[in-house]
């Protein structure tokens, strides 16, 4: 029977301060490397690609700039025969093994960004011919649709551990990365993971939350658009903040400015609203609906 290798390049880009200059820490590079890896390994296994041939995993290239990696994922020794007749592709449909790898890959990021940390609502399965397509409804209500690949590898618990160790590079305190984004080759778009997108990657038992908060710091990270940023809380920790925009615009204003203003002075704030800790009780981020100088704690201070 004759043989055939199929081959598949995701580049992976990490963005952020330093970052263009080609400066990474070694142990984030390594743990994003080593992570993605991992992921890919459950997928070849629970879909039997390992069955069909040799699955691959090199690095390219590393290139300096907003400093890229690119992945590439080959399936060797397969037989000519065995392509396209992989089940259960649906959505996923690809011309081989290696591209089916990494659309499963993307689509399990999207999906945890979708759920947001949060277990769904509901699961819904629809019959369609000899595709299945999975309804998942988040806990806001919303819906969208993906594969039943997709729901198995993230419900392993291998796969869980290896997106915890994916993230590290972002979440952790004294990070510059602000952003991992995986791009599949011939692609324009790709599947980011950004700071506030980092909660969303551990299971919610992993964590407890408390409504009414208040946190003191220094905003050394603020991003307009999206509202998000870092508070540094001591010379060795920072916590990622998450301004609320479900509020009227002229409180969103308010509180722009002044996380502007203590970013800009080096003046202390203090950031009001719901805290997530993990279960060692570390704050790892706050949602923020109120932000105040920090005069404003004295002032609610009635002696």
């Amino acid at each position: 029977m004759e043989k055939n290798k199929d081959q598949k390049k995701i580049n992976l880009k990490f963005e952020g301060k330093n970052i263009g200059e080609g400066i990474i820490g070694v142990y984030d590079l390594a743990n994003t490397i080593l992570a993605f890896s991992q992921i890919i390994d459950v997928i070849s296994t629970k879909e039997q690609v390992n069955k069909k041939g040799r699955v691959n995993i090199n690095v390219s290239a590393l290139r300096a700039g907003s400093f890229d990696v690119q992945m590439v994922i080959s399936v060797d020794d397969i037989a000519k025969a065995t392509l396209g007749v992989v089940p259960l592709l649906g959505v996923l449909t690809s011309h081989n093994l290696s591209e089916y790898i990494i659309s499963i890959f993307t689509e399990i990021l999207r999906i945890k960004k979708f759920l947001k940390g949060k277990k769904p609502k509901s699961i819904t399965v629809n019959q369609n011919g000899d595709n299945n397509i999975v309804v998942i409804m988040n806990a806001e209500g919303e819906s969208t649709s993906t594969q039943i690949p997709v729901i198995g590898t993230i419900q392993d618990k291998r796969t869980s551990d290896a997106l915890k160790k994916l993230i590290e590079p972002i979440a952790k305190e004294d990070s510059n990365v602000e952003q991992i984004k995986f791009t599949e080759e011939g692609k324009e778009e790709g599947e980011g993971i950004t700071i506030s997108d980092t909660p969303y990657f551990e299971s919610e038992e992993d964590y407890q939350t408390i409504p009414n908060y208040s946190l003191k710091g220094v905003a050394t990270a603020f991003d307009r658009k999206t509202g998000t940023g870092r508070l540094s809380i001591s010379e060795s920790k920072r916590v990622i903040y998450d301004l609320s925009y479900e509020q009227e615009l002229k409180i969103i204003e308010k509180n722009s400015l002044l996380l502007i203003e203590s970013m800009k002075l080096k003046i202390p704030v203090i950031l009001k609203g719901e805290a997530i800790f993990d279960y060692e009780s570390n704050i790892k981020k706050i949602i923020v609906s109120q932000v105040d100088p920090e005069s404003k704690l004295f002032d609610e201070i009635k002696i």
